[in-house]
Parts: structure tokens; sequence; C-alpha cells
């Protein structure tokens, strides 16, 4: 009896963790900047912020003539700014990074599709308008998506997984005390 106690005591605990926890929210990024002069610039990659819009990871690729990857761990750094509307994610090592601007605030708990209003990647001044690259470059299109797979939950698997066990142990003493 005070096993069983115990169990349903810990399965609660479990469901009512996992009713408050919030998943990371896991959002793909697709851009495109051209410049008539040198070409088009594709921003593609993911970043993971948590419910409190901090970047857990990131990992954003340039393809084109301003070739460049920014990714966790690398030196590179992730900024949420202006009322959660402008991601930029900038390498530390070699200076310019790439801003995102988007045409609503990033939500904490998720949502489908954000479009981007403009993107940038700042210059060697670390000034440049919304809509430029390089200063001269322009916005054609981009949107961040957030991703069809999200992340699990932490505190909901760490408490389901021994909630299982709890339950298969439970069993497991009912039939060895039935033979």
């Amino acid at each position: 009896m005070k096993n069983g106690l115990t169990l349903l005591a810990a399965i609660g605990m479990g469901l009512v963790c996992s009713n408050f926890a919030k998943a990371d929210i896991v959002w793909d990024v697709t851009a495109t900047l051209t410049d008539g002069r040198l070409g088009t610039d594709t921003i593609s990659g993911s970043f993971t912020v948590n419910s409190a819009l901090d970047f857990v990871t990131w990992d954003i690729t340039v393809s084109g003539p301003d070739m460049n990857s920014y990714v966790k761990g690398d030196g590179s750094t992730a900024d949420l700014s202006d009322g959660n509307r402008e991601i930029v994610f900038e390498d530390s090592l070699l200076g310019p990074g790439v801003g995102l601007f988007l045409a609503s605030a990033l939500p904490p708990s998720g949502g489908s599709t954000i479009n981007l209003l403009a993107g940038s990647f700042s210059d060697s001044t670390n000034v440049c308008s919304p809509l430029c690259l390089n200063g001269g470059d322009t916005f054609v299109s981009g949107s961040i998506k957030e991703a069809t797979t999200p992340a699990p939950e932490p505190v909901s698997v760490a408490w389901s997984v021994p909630a299982i066990l709890g339950v298969l142990l439970l069993f497991r003493r009912r039939q060895v005390s039935a033979n």
C-alpha cells in the first residue's frame, strides 16, 4: 500500500510539472538578399530559444558572396533586441554579422511563421540600414518558421521515465507476491 501511494504521488508530481514545463522552441530561418554587382546571398539554418527568449543554440549559414556561418560554440553570439523584433548573429572574430528584422515580435511560446521585414549584414563600421547588405545589397524575401518537430520537454521526460518504471515495478511485485 505504501509503495502504491508513493508511486501515485510521483506520477501526480510528474503530471503537474509537465503542465508548467515549456519546451525550447526551434525556429528555421530562410532569407535572400541580393546585390546587383556581386550576386545573391542566402541565409539559412535554425536557432533555438527557451521560454525566456534566451538563445540556447544557433546554426546559421550564409551562402553566396558574403559566405559565413554562425554556430554556438564557434565564438559567435546571438542577440534579440528592439522589442524582440531584431535578431543579430555576430562573429566575434570576424566582426560583422547578420541582422534579421521580424514583422512581429518573437513569441515566447512559439508560433507558425513570422515574415522578415528586412535582413542585413553590418559593414566594418557596424552601421547598416535594414535594407542593405555591405552597403549595397537589398533584402528580397525571408521568414522564420517554427520547426515542425519541437524539442522534447526535459521536465516531462525526466518525470515520465521514473513513473513508468514505478508502474512496471508495482506490477512486477504484484505478480511475484501472487505466486
